[in-house]
C-alpha cells in the first residue's frame, strides 16, 4: 500500500525524567499515551528513549491538529518527574523527503 501523506504537523518534545522516577513517569503516561493515539487527529506516534541517559525520552507526534486538553493533562504528568526544562519542536514535514518502506 503506497504512503500518502497527510497534512498537520510534528510535535517533537525531549524530556528529561530524573532516574528515580522514570519507572512511576512511564506508569502515568500511559493513559495520556493511549488516549491521545485513540485521537482522529494523531495521525502517528512514537517515543524513544536515549541510549545515554535512559531519563532522555523524546516523544513525536504528526497531528492534523493539537488539542490544549491533552497538552494540559501532558504537562501535570511530566511536570513533577522532570529533571530539567523539557525542549519543544514544531516541525512542518520538507516536501518530497519522506518514505515510509
Amino acid at each position: 500500500m503506497p504512503f500518502t501523506p497527510r497534512s498537520g504537523f510534528t510535535i517533537q518534545v525531549s524530556i528529561f525524567i530524573g532516574p528515580e522516577t522514570l519507572e512511576k513517569f512511564l506508569f502515568a503516561f500511559k493513559p495520556i499515551h493511549e488516549k491521545t493515539i485513540a485521537k482522529p487527529q494523531c495521525v502517528f506516534f512514537e517515543a524513544y528513549q536515549a541510549q545515554h541517559y535512559l531519563g532522555h525520552i523524546v516523544l513525536s507526534e504528526l497531528v492534523e491538529r493539537a488539542t490544549r486538553e491533552n497538552i494540559k493533562k501532558y504537562a501535570a504528568t511530566v511536570g513533577p518527574s522532570m529533571a530539567r526544562p523539557r525542549e519543544v519542536r514544531f516541525l512542518n514535514r520538507l516536501e518530497g523527503f519522506y518514505a515510509v518502506k
